[in-house]
């Protein structure tokens, strides 16, 4: 499933999908309330609908009274994103979820699109860091953006969640310098118990050294993190395999 953003103007349109896509949903567009009409008769039902009030050819009002009389439209959430003063004399409408005022914040916008069933699957992510801090604060991340977070405080640990344990997970977070089994090692066992499983789980490999010499030895994973982490960047990262 995926979300509608109903809005005329480009920028705004864009900027709101960017945000949207960026934190994992899947999103289609229409410029105004016909555009929109025209792909809900003809293709997959939303998840949720954002929309503006002030469009041309059909307005926010004139879609939502058309949408109410629809039967296999009526039932799906509208969000109205509109800055018309008037805005929350709609609130009244049974297919009008929740109002937000422009200019619209990603938190707030974020936090609102959350309590929709978006069809944004839950994904399992396993964190494999002998640093709790490093792993508490990923893992308070990840939960944040909607996933399911498994920690391990060393590559033995890890190897035992996945193939003792059996448990199937969507990405992991490997920090290289780890007792008892290391980064390197924990990838090398995984690596060989995984000859006969057609799934691949991405591996983000992250470390403190930007020397040379190791970032090369890392090429044989998906993808390389320097810690600190730089937030956008991890979140980004995990949304590119997730």
């Amino acid at each position: 499933m995926y979300i509608l953003n109903v809005e005329d103007d480009p920028a705004i349109r864009e900027a709101i999908s960017d945000v949207l896509r960026y934190a994992g949903y899947q999103v289609k567009t229409a410029e105004n309330g016909q555009e929109a009409l025209d792909l809900l008769r003809t293709g997959e039902k939303p998840a949720l609908i954002l929309l503006d009030l002030m469009m041309p050819v059909l307005d926010g009002w004139q879609f939502i009274e058309t949408v109410l009389n629809e039967n296999d439209l009526k039932e799906i959430p509208i969000v109205v994103v509109s800055a018309v003063a008037a805005v929350t004399q709609m609130a009244d409408r049974p297919n009008i979820k929740k109002i937000i005022k422009k200019p619209v914040s990603i938190e707030q916008l974020l936090d609102v699109v959350k309590e929709f069933n978006t069809g944004k699957a839950v994904k399992k992510v396993l964190v494999v860091d002998d640093d709790e801090a490093i792993s508490s604060a990923l893992k308070a991340v990840l939960e944040s953006e909607g996933h399911e977070v498994l920690v391990a405080s060393d590559g033995e640990k890890a190897l035992d969640i996945l193939l003792v344990e059996k448990v199937q997970v969507d990405l992991i977070l490997l920090d290289l310098y780890m007792p008892k089994v290391n980064g390197w090692e924990f990838a090398k066992r995984l690596k060989e118990s995984q000859i006969d499983q057609k799934k691949h789980v991405p591996i983000v490999i992250s470390s403190a050294s930007n020397k040379k010499e190791e970032i090369e030895s890392t090429q044989q994973f998906d993808s390389f993190l320097l810690k600190p982490f730089n937030l956008e960047k991890l979140i980004e990262t995990c949304n590119r395999f997730l």
